[in-house]
């Protein structure tokens, strides 16, 4: 499972997608020295990026306006705008951004190399809640804003 960046922005400044070209020259808020930054500088190189020491800062600043967006962690975004802090301000732009050499390859399931009989049974069973859409639906149960 991959946690994809993405973008965020205030409801009142949302643009139509596709996204990149709407931000052009646009302020987007990242966390300092985060693989988010580094994403952002390497790929979208047409924003103008303001980073920022905290996560908590860059909320503040996207809520007053201050910014145009955010780009970060999806998941953590997501909680964000699903939590009170957030008061609905603001909403995902853009899909999801999947940079695996930047944010790593996220979480999987590790079994000893001799127990293949295992690994494919988890492979199996993951690939079957996932088709029947099992695992979204407890995902939206627990996390009411799906960060893909």
């Amino acid at each position: 499972m991959q946690f994809p960046a993405r973008f965020i922005m205030p409801k009142a400044k949302a643009f139509g997608e596709p996204i990149l070209d709407k931000l052009r020259s646009k302020r987007v808020g990242v966390v300092a020295g985060s693989a988010h930054e580094k994403v952002l500088r390497d790929y979208f190189a047409t924003v103008q990026v303001v980073t920022f020491d905290t996560p908590e800062g860059l909320y503040a600043d996207l809520k007053a306006g201050k910014i145009d967006a955010a780009f970060g962690d999806g998941m953590r975004f997501a909680f964000w705008l699903g939590g009170s802090d957030a008061a609905g301000c603001c909403r995902f732009a853009g899909g999801p951004y999947l940079a695996p050499e930047y944010l790593g390859s996220g979480m999987a399931i590790a079994t000893r190399k001799s127990d293949t009989a295992l690994a494919a049974a988890f492979d199996y069973a993951l690939q079957e809640i996932s088709i029947k859409g099992t695992f979204a639906e407890f995902y939206l149960r627990y996390f009411p804003v799906s960060f893909f």
